[in-house]
């Protein structure tokens, strides 16, 4: 059976590559029709970008493609290849957002859409996936949140071959969920942390400008993806005692407002960082008129 389905999964690769091809063929030949249409009215030949496509366009050089983004597309979205931007900043850019995503992270996905489930809560799986995107799918297990105050049932998990899908004991829910606070807040910057001893719930969310998150904006399987995870962990058991998640909720509210800021900072963090490639590659680029000094 294993042999079997790796059979198929193969052909599965060998068709979506044969289906890439074909409409990068179907380009080559739609732009050398568009050329000899030019030059039959009188038109100025395309530009020298497109010329160069043309000479590069054989099997050859056509770059390879991302297997596990292709096997998502639909067939309409496999025949609209063709008329993808195959220029250079395209193609660079394409091939940043094809970068693979782990397979752990397939996993984690799973496990949050099964408990968060409310219709206020299923957006959060979705931004903590923008969340790793934008930090570039980090791999370096070095790369970690503070295990300072963290619940023990983190590490138990860590040293059982981490299985997404099976949540280690959590005796009360309240326990629980006061081990977890007291570690999310070690998480934050200072300015979060009420000053009223006697109400140190919630947080504070009067954020000042140019936080930056340095103790929580951490991507990889030893970053933020354990808050979420935790996070479960306390909402299942609360439900399990009381049929309801209250304080669990809570701390769920205060989790997505300090990802949806994380997030906002890494967004901004991106546009500068395409401006500035992109002011480099006009700098570089002979064609470029010279900024005046």
């Amino acid at each position: 059976m294993i042999a079997g389905s790796q059979t198929n999964k193969v052909a599965q690769e060998q068709a979506i590559l044969d289906t890439a091809y074909q409409a990068r063929l179907r380009l080559t030949e739609r732009i050398n029709n568009e050329q000899a249409s030019d030059v039959l009215a009188g038109q100025p030949p395309l530009s020298a970008n497109i010329s160069a496509l043309n000479s590069e366009s054989t099997p050859k050089t056509i770059p390879p493609l991302h297997i596990s983004a292709l096997s998502n597309m639909t067939s309409t979205e496999s025949a609209d290849i063709d008329m993808l931007d195959m220029s250079p900043k395209a193609t660079s850019a394409t091939s940043t957002n094809l970068k693979t995503i782990p397979s752990w992270m397939t996993d984690a996905r799973k496990r949050f859409e099964s408990v968060f489930t409310a219709a206020n809560e299923k957006s959060i799986v979705e931004l903590w996936l923008e969340f790793e995107e934008l930090l570039g799918y980090p791999d370096d297990r070095k790369i970690r949140l503070t295990k300072d105050m963290r619940p023990q049932q983190l590490s138990d998990w860590m040293q059982r071959h981490r299985l997404w899908d099976k949540a280690p004991p959590v005796d009360k829910a309240s326990e629980f969920g006061a081990t977890w606070k007291a570690w999310w807040k070690t998480l934050q910057p200072e300015w979060r942390i009420p000053d009223d001893d006697a109400h140190p719930w919630p947080l504070v969310r009067d954020l000042p400008q140019n936080e930056q998150w340095q103790k929580l904006v951490k991507g990889g399987r030893n970053g933020f993806v354990l808050v979420l995870l935790s996070l479960t962990w306390w909402m299942m058991r609360e439900k399990d005692e009381s049929r309801k998640t209250v304080e669990s909720s809570l701390a769920f509210a205060d989790v997505q407002w300090a990802l949806e800021q994380m997030i906002q900072v890494l967004r901004t963090q991106c546009e500068q960082g395409k401006e500035g490639e992109d002011e480099r590659e006009d700098e570089e680029d002979p064609n470029t008129r010279p900024k005046k000094r």
